[in-house]
């Protein structure tokens, strides 16, 4: 599989820590759990999303909302394609992001805004994915 890309090549390690980051604390604010649904190739780090070779095949995590008024969390797939996606709509709409993360310099936030951008396919702010509004609204470009 050809590696990831912004405006520049995204390294496997480099998206790696930013899943890390996200799963283990960047989307608390909305997703009750994130569950590898299967992967192309074998994962043997432990915890499953730490293992870099994950992202180097094709793979299939599922992301789960916290659970709704009735009682329910609606479940993301995040794809290599989505989260494809997600990156260059970080380079378009924050470019700064994508900057942090192939400095190594990002945080749970921009974990947090990859991952929305994949499976939402826009910049959320906020707790709600489905109800927030855009960043690039608030700083217009």
């Amino acid at each position: 599989m050809a590696p990831f890309s912004a405006f520049a090549p995204v390294s496997s390690q480099a998206i790696c820590r930013q899943m890390t980051s996200a799963i283990e604390g960047g989307v608390d604010a909305w997703c009750s759990g994130a569950k590898l649904i299967s992967s192309e190739i074998p994962c043997i780090g432990r915890p499953w999303y730490s293992d870099t070779k994950l992202y180097e095949g094709h793979f299939v995590i599922q992301f789960t909302e916290h659970e709704n008024s009735s009682g329910t969390g609606t479940k993301h797939d995040l794809t290599p394609q989505k989260l494809q996606g997600g990156l260059k709509l970080l380079s378009e709409k924050c470019p700064e992001r994508v900057s942090e993360m192939l400095s190594e310099q990002g945080h749970a936030s921009t974990a947090d805004m990859l991952i929305r951008a994949s499976l939402f396919g826009k910049i959320v702010d906020g707790c709600e994915p489905g109800s927030a509004t855009s960043s690039s609204k608030r700083n217009p470009r």
